[in-house]
């Protein structure tokens, strides 16, 4: 027989004591939140500049999906990444800058590492480089690739390569080609050849960056706030390892201060300021000597850090 028992003695046990925060709806019609600590609105100057992707457009007629875009864009800004990774084929990349006192510019050294995965070998293996050799000029060691790459091996192509001009460059885009087990095998994918990619950070004091930033405040061309991409950018330690030369971090009270250097070469300066936030909104300003430029990094650091 089933009994029902009384909860009239156990009362006591459920009660709890809202210190005065949960009041009667007879004598108060709210109840007093705890706001979080909220992020100051900041007004930045400079001339806005609408962000537009026109050279990266290629990236969706080729169809890469967006795990290969997030290879591209982590080989971009830590200059070293898998590219492409398949069962049959991996395609790595590193770069790093050349400065040739010369020509007083930094020529752009891509080491390509081209992995048979498989137990058969790549017969008649080719690649070819789709771009535009009037704006960027290149040349490969050795001059032309091996053949043969044997199973579980794999072969290492140097791309030496430079500006020539800026105005709507378009991206290297490159098709390898082998016979594999009686079948032809292919991949496409893009060399990380984008104005980011050409930028040589310096050290600078912090005052002496504000400094210069004040003087120069006139020129500031700024992009616009856009949100970082956690695949990207996961935390805001990990700028350390993207910038690693550039990131200071302080206090919460202090975090407008935030950033970062400026980049210079005989011929051109650049001073940028990036400002992330911790909503993971980020605003990118520049100060340089050629708008056009100006506008494309402000553009390609957008498409890299943000959620494109």
């Amino acid at each position: 027989m089933n009994h029902i028992t009384s909860n009239i003695g156990k009362r006591k046990e459920f009660y709890e004591n809202f210190d005065g925060l949960s009041q009667s709806t007879l004598t108060q019609s709210f109840f007093p939140l705890k706001m979080d600590q909220q992020i100051p609105i900041k007004q930045y100057i400079g001339k806005f500049f609408k962000y537009e992707n026109t050279q990266f457009e290629l990236l969706h007629t080729y169809g890469l999906t967006e795990s290969q875009k997030n290879r591209f864009k982590i080989a971009t800004i830590k200059g070293r990444a898998a590219l492409v990774n398949s069962p049959q084929l991996q395609v790595g990349i590193k770069q790093e800058l050349q400065y040739v006192p010369l020509k007083e510019k930094n020529y752009l050294k891509l080491t390509l590492y081209i992995g048979n995965k498989t137990q058969s070998n790549f017969d008649s293996c080719k690649i070819q480089f789709e771009g535009d050799n009037r704006q960027f000029s290149m040349w490969l060691k050795p001059d032309k690739m091996v053949d043969k790459i044997d199973a579980g091996q794999q072969i290492q192509q140097e791309v030496i390569g430079i500006f020539k001009q800026y105005e709507n460059y378009r991206l290297i885009n490159v098709i390898f080609a082998a016979e594999w087990a009686n079948k032809q095998i292919s991949a496409n994918f893009f060399l990380t050849t984008t104005l980011v990619s050409f930028m040589d950070f310096k050290d600078i004091n912090l005052q002496i960056f504000r400094t210069k930033w004040r003087q120069k405040k006139t020129q500031i061309l700024r992009g616009e706030t856009f949100i970082l991409n956690p695949k990207i950018v996961k935390t805001g330690n990990y700028l350390r390892k993207i910038f690693p030369k550039l990131c200071e971090f302080n206090s919460y009270s202090l975090f407008q201060d935030q950033q970062l250097d400026y980049f210079n070469d005989k011929q051109l300066q650049y001073i940028s300021y990036k400002l992330f936030l911790p909503n993971m909104q980020c605003t990118i300003q520049i100060i340089g000597s050629n708008e056009h430029l100006c506008k494309q990094m402000l553009s390609t650091l957008h498409w890299i850090l943000g959620l494109e």
